[in-house]
């Protein structure tokens, strides 16, 4: 896989970092046997802070490293966790504010907004999307929902030196929206993918 491309725009006092990740997954009424995985690809660094996310989450763990039924959907049944990590945060910048901006293609299933690049193409899963949330930490506030929120923001006197070295845990759940997925009349298997982009930025 070629390596995606990092750019630098600096405006005033912001400075911008784009990650991008790619979410790679199989569904299928009502199992099927191709592997359902989250990748993200790249790591991208700067002079004030790195951030970067693991190459590779699976879905494919415990009861359905076979793969994952439809009807398994529901709720937050089938969820993978990952760090976004902070690293050579320089100490040397203004105490700015940091953010994190999530972005990217989305859908609307049953009232919740979701992550998903699917058109209706062949070969394509309809109906299904991933919700991204985070529970926060002593650095970041809570997040229920980024395609709604699109946004991580920082808790009081947090600043980008005080990120070094952090982590903040981010929940990824594939899902069909406000209901349990039981609906298969408006499902179809195929492959899923989304692509979201974490831009940090600081004021």
């Amino acid at each position: 896989m070629q390596p995606l491309l990092f750019w630098v725009f600096p405006k005033k006092t912001t400075i911008l970092y784009f990650m991008n990740g790619l979410f790679l997954s199989c569904l299928s009424l009502p199992s099927f046997s191709d592997p359902l995985i989250v990748n993200f690809q790249a790591v991208y660094s700067a002079a004030t802070c790195s951030i970067k996310v693991p190459s590779s989450v699976s879905f494919n763990q415990g009861d359905y490293a076979a793969g994952v039924p439809s009807t398994a959907i529901q709720g937050d049944n089938i969820q993978q966790s990952f760090n976004i990590s902070f690293t050579e945060c320089s100490t040397s910048i203004l105490p700015a504010i940091p953010k994190i901006t999530v972005t990217g293609s989305t859908v609307t299933l049953n009232g919740m907004k979701l992550f998903s690049d699917n058109t209706g193409a062949d070969g394509q899963a309809i109906g299904y999307g991933v919700k991204l949330s985070s529970p926060g930490n002593a650095l970041f506030n809570s997040a229920s929902n980024l395609a709604e929120s699109n946004t991580l923001s920082a808790t009081q006197g947090t600043s980008i030196p005080a990120l070094n070295n952090q982590q903040l845990l981010i929940k990824a759940v594939l899902s069909c929206g406000a209901d349990d997925c039981s609906n298969v009349t408006l499902r179809r298997g195929g492959t899923f993918t989304a692509n979201v982009i974490f831009r940090l930025s600081y004021e």
